[in-house]
Formats: C-alpha cells, structure tokens, sequence
C-alpha cells in the first residue's frame, strides 16, 4: 500500500497493522521508500524485515522464509517533515520474486 501525504505539520507517527496472506512459501524481502528525514520499521511476525532508519531512501531489509498463510505485518512510520511518503513493497514467490508493491488484495484486518 501506498500511504502519500499532503503538506502537514511535522512530528506525526503512524501505525499499519494487518496480516499479510502468503500464498506460496519461500524468502521474502521487504523494502520500504520514504520522505527524506523520516523514519520507519517493518515487522513480520515480531521479527524485524525493515530496520529503523532515517535517510530518506528505499531501505530493503533482511530477507524472511515465510510459510504459506497469515502473518501479521506491522509498520510503524514516522513523520519529519515533508515529504511525506511510506511506500512498502515486497518480492518474493507469490509476485515472481519481482519487487513491487503489495497488492492490496493480499491483506487482512486483524481483529
């Protein structure tokens, strides 16, 4: 999903939390674009995919095995000032191992 701001104030947080459908197993990568200044971590089921950073480019993190199913998936971004952007995409066996963003068809609510 794509998350694009508007000009804001600085120093807002946000907080995506959803499960994740995979639904062919294997290694998964996860990268994550945004605003200059900013900060962000991903999460898949409590292991960290994407560390913290503050540089303004497309982070990709650690690759992950993922069985094929729900997994929870939270992003927790932070705003510094525009731009404001968080752009997460993925590659792995379910999109051909292309990176790309995630289609949107693939999440689920947590309840």
């Amino acid at each position: 999903p794509i998350v694009l701001g508007m000009q804001t104030r600085n120093n807002w947080a946000m907080r995506l939390r959803a499960n994740l459908r995979i639904t062919k197993a294997g290694t998964y990568s996860f990268k994550l674009l945004q605003g200059a200044g900013d900060t962000g971590t991903v999460y898949i089921d409590e292991n960290t995919v994407v560390p913290l950073t503050c540089d303004g480019l497309a982070v990709t993190g650690t690759p992950i095995y993922l069985e094929a199913g729900a997994h929870e998936l939270n992003v927790n971004y932070h705003d510094d000032g525009w731009p404001d952007r968080a752009i997460l995409q993925y590659s792995g066996p379910d999109n051909g191992n292309v990176m790309g963003l995630i289609p949107s068809a693939v999440f689920e609510p947590l309840f």
